[in-house]
């Protein structure tokens, strides 16, 4: 949290409020700016749920028990 990773979802506090989005290759991909914490960490949560990499990972570790 707080700083770019490529290939990551991000959440970032910065001046105008809380950044929500995907950095890919260095691009801010689906950018959203929301007020408050609360509401960025539910559209986050939304996100990588969402997320259909991120289905298949949690369906895998659920049947090996290693974690995500």
């Amino acid at each position: 949290m707080g700083r770019d990773l490529d290939e990551r979802y991000c959440l970032v506090a910065a001046s105008d409020g809380w950044h929500v989005y995907y950095s890919e290759r260095g691009q801010k991909s689906g950018l959203r700016v929301f007020r408050d914490e609360d509401a960025a960490c539910r559209a986050l949560l939304r996100d990588v749920l969402a997320d259909h990499g991120v289905q298949a990972r949690l369906r895998t570790s659920g049947n090996s028990g290693s974690g995500v």
